[in-house]
């Protein structure tokens, strides 16, 4: 406790210039977790303490093969950003990616929390983590949920076969495969916007969570 009170104190000594300074180091590997290839673009940050439906960054993934990704830690979703703006502050990440709208191309968004390691079944089936894939009307600019868009998975405990009273635990990984597509004739929309939070093992704590999207082609 006394090492998570300390980091959250330096992150918010470094932030007093504005919530959207550089993002500190996320607890845990969450951001090592997803492969990221030369043709990663630079995520833009617009906040990290946004509230409302402000994005907190915008990605880019117009080229197939093209990957973004943004990592929002716990300390700002719950520290930093409820000091701010008590009223306001928003638990939940959102990012949102340009995508072609000249091209059917299929895409891969995931949601990645930065889990507490879970040693037994009773704390690894609280784990939990949820996300929500919208897209821009593009005649309106209205976001719209597209079907099948809301995942919420809980952790997985896996016995380990021939060890008794072994096992690991599956943190659960949310993730969306799109094709852009109308009938599979035009885009139906030139952005994505991904929503999601995760919560630790205690049912109370947030999770510093990733957000990535990846663009296949066809």
């Amino acid at each position: 406790m006394e090492k998570r009170i300390a980091v959250v104190v330096s992150v918010m000594v470094a932030t007093l210039s504005g919530c959207a300074a550089s993002a500190p180091p996320v607890e845990g590997n969450a951001a090592d977790e997803e492969d990221v290839d030369t043709a990663a673009a630079a995520m833009t940050v617009i906040d990290n303490c946004a509230t409302g439906s402000t994005a907190n960054a915008i990605g880019s993934i117009l080229g197939v093969g093209s990957t973004d990704s943004y990592t929002r830690p716990w300390q700002y979703i719950e520290n930093i950003c409820p000091s701010l703006d008590p009223a306001n502050h928003r638990t939940t990440t959102v990012v949102d990616f340009n995508v072609s709208s000249a091209n059917a191309w299929r895409y891969r968004f995931a949601a990645r929390g930065a889990f507490w390691t879970a040693t037994n079944p009773f704390d690894c089936e609280k784990l939990t983590a949820a996300a929500r894939l919208q897209r821009k009307d593009k005649v309106t600019g209205a976001w719209e949920q597209v079907p099948y868009g809301y995942i919420e998975e809980k952790g997985h405990w896996v016995w380990e076969f021939g060890a008794p009273n072994a096992g690991h635990c599956d943190v659960p990984n949310v993730g969306f495969n799109r094709v852009n597509s109308e009938s599979y004739t035009s885009p139906e929309t030139y952005v994505y916007r991904v929503r999601a939070w995760a919560k630790q093992y205690d049912g109370t704590s947030f999770a510093s969570m990733t957000i990535t999207g990846e663009n296949f082609g066809y």
